[in-house]
């Protein structure tokens, strides 16, 4: 990590909260754009068969507002918490703030990344808690069943993941025997870090997938699964807008998580590519095998930004909407 890195992320963390929060209290086009609400209302068919007032619709867009400002504070705090830990851990470990960056700015890009998606999904839970708490009538609505992740994201995901992972092993076991007895990588200052190679250190980067995989998934069925919102009187009409603000922060967090794998998946390709020029396996005349890495970065690619167009694109079914019919029940508060 360098300073210029960090001056970029506190610069990013600010821009963030100052957004979220200037948009609590105003309707700030960049925190939720007209044109970006009318794209999810007609994804997510919130008013098919209905004619929506203007009440109903000021209803769900302060609510979409409302999520998109503490979604972004949520961001701004990941990445302020996120930076402190890595300069805490620079110091205690080299003394000083800019210290050794494993792997490059891919390292820190998906550190980066992963806060972000963790920051969203506590905003978006905490946004969506808070909404349900402020709902001032005493008259809500319950679905019949349990709503599940796979109501709001395409299911194909699972197997995009798994898939990466995958990828990413076979790369690392392929090339693992040609990479001698140490492993390369580069310091902040351009200097070589020579650690030795063994099983557990290759298996580091494959591990983190899984992780992150896991916490955005613990994330993404936090959201879904909380209480019903009642976003606007008309019950249909409150239940598909729910279903269309819960849809945007689990979309939010799928993609970031993506994005976040692609960068630990970089890591990976960079770290085993610089070892095999510094074990000599590699020479500017002779390259074995490097098809194989051209191959690993392109599918690998291909893969989770496959991922991010079904998470970009994703919907209800027509006429499909999560969770049963609602039916009316009075609670006390």
């Amino acid at each position: 990590m360098i300073i210029l890195e960090i001056c970029l992320t506190i610069v990013t963390s600010i821009a963030l909260l100052g957004l979220g929060f200037y948009g609590l209290k105003h309707n700030f086009p960049l925190i939720a754009t007209e044109e970006q609400l009318q794209k999810s209302l007609n994804r997510w068919q919130v008013f098919a068969e209905v004619q929506p007032s203007p009440k109903m619709l000021a209803d769900i867009k302060q609510s979409w507002r409302y999520l998109r400002a503490i979604t972004l504070i949520g961001g701004g705090l990941g990445l302020i918490l996120m930076l402190i830990g890595v300069v805490i851990i620079s110091l205690l470990t080299t003394g000083t703030v800019d210290g050794s960056d494993a792997g490059d700015s891919a390292f820190f890009t998906a550190i980066t990344y992963a806060s972000l998606f963790v920051g969203f999904g506590i905003g978006g839970i905490f946004a969506v808690w808070r909404l349900r708490k402020a709902a001032q009538s005493h008259i809500t609505y319950a679905d019949l069943h349990q709503r599940r992740l796979s109501d709001y994201r395409n299911g194909l995901i699972h197997w995009l993941l798994a898939l990466g992972l995958v990828e990413t092993i076979a790369f690392s076991c392929f090339f693992a025997p040609h990479l001698g007895s140490t492993l390369r990588l580069l310091q902040s200052n351009g200097a070589p870090l020579d650690i030795p190679n063994n099983l557990w250190i290759l298996s580091i980067v494959p591990g983190a997938i899984v992780v992150i995989s896991i916490v955005a998934e613990l994330l993404m069925l936090r959201i879904a699964h909380l209480s019903r919102l009642l976003v606007t009187s008309d019950p249909t009409v409150s239940q598909r807008a729910d279903d269309m603000l819960r849809a945007n922060v689990i979309g939010m967090v799928q993609i970031y998580a993506l994005i976040t794998i692609f960068y630990l998946g970089l890591l990976q390709n960079t770290l085993i590519i610089r070892s095999l020029w510094a074990a000599g396996y590699w020479k500017m005349s002779d390259r074995p095998y490097s098809a194989i890495s051209s191959l690993f970065y392109f599918l690998f690619f291909l893969t989770l930004g496959l991922g991010g167009v079904l998470v970009a694109t994703y919907g209800p079914p027509r006429g499909k909407n999560s969770g049963r019919p609602w039916q009316t029940k009075r609670i006390n508060q």
